[in-house]
């Protein structure tokens, strides 16, 4: 089976809609560091079709969600767990991978947001998330579908 990671952050998770509830005393004493807002993760929104697709998915990869370790909150890492166990379950939350991106170097696919080369190492298919080639969670699914197990 081939092995398929996941970046949470803009790929899984909404962090464009959580920007919106974080307050206007909030966005500036946390600014340049929005994650250590406390509950950073407690409203936000997956992204439009990634439970969908993480579960179309998981059927045909073996998938493991990044999750970079960021900001000083002592509490994100127990949120982000909480968030993935809600939206995509329980079996979901046990594949959370905490690494940092130069750690993350072997599979066949990974699905970024960032289009700067933030997993550098990684030796496997890059799948930019949201480029001009694979705009939304159809795109992706599409172009993955056809090349799993």
């Amino acid at each position: 089976m081939k092995v398929l990671y996941i970046d949470m952050d803009n790929v899984l998770a909404d962090f464009s809609y959580r920007k919106s509830l974080i307050s206007k005393t909030n966005e500036k004493a946390f600014e340049g560091r929005l994650f250590d807002v406390p509950g950073f993760f407690s409203f936000m929104k997956p992204v439009n079709g990634a439970v969908e697709g993480f579960s179309e998915l998981s059927a045909q990869y073996d998938v493991h969600i990044i999750s970079t370790p960021l900001g000083e909150n002592s509490t994100l890492r127990l949120h982000k767990h909480q968030w993935v166990r809600r939206h995509f379950g329980e079996a979901a939350r046990k594949r959370i991978i905490r690494n940092s991106p130069s750690a993350l170097t072997r599979g066949d696919y990974l699905i970024e947001h960032r289009q700067n080369n933030h997993y550098k190492d990684f030796r496997g298919e890059r799948v930019a998330f949201r480029s001009n080639r694979f705009r939304n969670w159809t795109a992706v699914l599409k172009y993955l579908l056809e090349r799993g197990d």
